[in-house]
C-alpha cells in the first residue's frame, strides 16, 4: 500500500498464497498472485526459465526470451560483421599497397645506381659497362 509492504490482512481480499500462488509467489494489490523467478504466473505452477511476475505485468515467458535471446545473438552477429569487414578490406588494401611501394621502392633503387654510376663515368672519361639488374 502506498509502495509499502504491508500484511495481506491489511489489503482485506480472498488470496491464500499458499492455495492460490501454490507457495511459489505472493499476492499482489490486485489479488493476483506475482510469482517469484522461476515460476509462470497466473497461479505459480509451472516451472520454467522465466522472471516470474503475475498476469497484471509484462511476464516474459519462456518463448519470448528465447526469442530475445536469438535476436540478441543476431545482432551481435551483425554488428561484428559490419565491423569485422571493412577492417578486413582495409587491410588487405593496405597490405597490398605497402607491397606496390616496396616493389618500386627496390626497382627505383636500382635504376638510381645504375643512373648515379653512369653519371660518374660520363664525368671522368671513362667509359664503363653497366649491366642493369
Amino acid at each position: 500500500m502506498n509502495q509499502k509492504c504491508v500484511d495481506a490482512a491489511v489489503l482485506k481480499y480472498k488470496c491464500d498464497v499458499k492455495k492460490k500462488c501454490n507457495d511459489h509467489g505472493v499476492c499482489n494489490n490486485r489479488g493476483n498472485c506475482h510469482c517469484r523467478s522461476g515460476w509462470l504466473p497466473p497461479d505459480c505452477k509451472i516451472s520454467s526459465k522465466g522472471y516470474g511476475g503475475s498476469i497484471d505485468s509484462t511476464f516474459r515467458s519462456d518463448a519470448i526470451i528465447d526469442r530475445l535471446h536469438r535476436n540478441t545473438l543476431k545482432n551481435w552477429l551483425l554488428l561484428s560483421f559490419c565491423l569485422f569487414l571493412p577492417v578486413l578490406v582495409c587491410s588487405i588494401i593496405m597490405i597490398i599497397k605497402r607491397n606496390e611501394l616496396n616493389r618500386s621502392a627496390r626497382s627505383g633503387a636500382g635504376r638510381r645506381d645504375v643512373l648515379a654510376l653512369s653519371l660518374l663515368s660520363s664525368q671522368d672519361g671513362i667509359n664503363h659497362n653497366f649491366i642493369r639488374l
